[in-house]
């Protein structure tokens, strides 16, 4: 199994998955992919140094907020029981491009972390300008996640 190198694990059992990956892992295989279903395990199976977890929740969110925000939204990533973080893009008709972030009303419990633009990762200041193309990851919370949403529709 040493000279294996990748386990993917999709079991319906999520306990299973995470134990055979350790498993896989502990006999030298490479990298391992691990289904998860309870998204507020992600950071726990990311910190034991499973490399890939699949949550088909989250990618059923991810893929219904793409199609509803026009291909606006590109990730929605669980952090914690109520905190997300969600990967947006900008366009050159969206009102949140070229004013400071200051300036812009962002919904209660959400936050711009930071901005990417092109191969350079900004940590904004309230004098952060975005731009279009620019890709802007937010903290929010769960709650205040479809707020974070319509703001860039």
């Amino acid at each position: 199994i040493e000279d294996t190198d990748y386990v993917i694990t999709v079991t319906g059992q999520e306990d299973q998955n995470v134990l055979i990956s350790l498993l896989a892992k502990a006999l030298g295989v490479k990298r391992v992919l691990t289904r998860i279903n309870k998204t507020s395990y992600l950071p726990l199976v990311s910190a034991i140094g499973l490399d890939i977890t699949v949550s088909p929740a989250l990618s059923v969110i991810s893929a219904l907020l793409k199609r509803m925000f026009q291909r606006k939204v590109l990730s929605v990533m669980p952090l914690g029981e109520d905190l997300q973080a969600v990967e947006v893009i900008t366009t050159s008709v969206s009102d949140m491009i070229e004013k400071p972030l200051r300036k812009l009303k962002f919904p209660k419990d959400s936050i711009v972390g930071a901005i990417v633009r092109g191969k350079e990762v900004i940590i904004p200041s309230g004098e952060t300008v975005i731009l279009p193309g620019d890709r802007v990851i937010i903290f929010s919370s769960t709650e205040a996640v479809s707020k974070v949403e319509k703001i860039w529709h």
